[in-house]
């Protein structure tokens, strides 16, 4: 999960130095990630619109949500995409593999 304050562009711009670092330590050219736009709270100093949070996304093959931390909108839905994209991975790296765990 990275995560971005939506009214700082620099935390929109470090979020992509801290992907390009991960994609070298991983060496792999792809890693699940949620992008999150945090504290959508503060609307009015928005700084990072929705469509290049959105962009960004689309070019990382990640999923995309903005969320407000402090109002707790859209939180559930962040890990919940991050335990889907742990159990894609988990099943496409290993079809064999049975997983013992449930989710409900």
């Amino acid at each position: 999960m990275l995560v971005y304050s939506i009214t700082s562009q620099k935390s929109f711009e470090v979020i992509k130095i801290i992907y390009e670092k991960l994609i070298d330590v991983m060496g792999k050219a792809y890693v699940p990630i949620v992008l999150v736009g945090n504290k959508t709270d503060l609307h009015q100093e928005r700084a990072v619109s929705f469509e290049e949070g959105k962009r960004c996304a689309e070019l990382w093959k990640a999923t995309f949500l903005e969320t407000s931390a402090k109002q707790n909108e859209s939180v559930d839905d962040i890990f919940l995409q991050l335990l889907m994209h742990i159990e894609k991975d988990n099943n496409g790296s290993n079809p064999q593999a049975k997983s013992n765990c449930i989710i409900s």
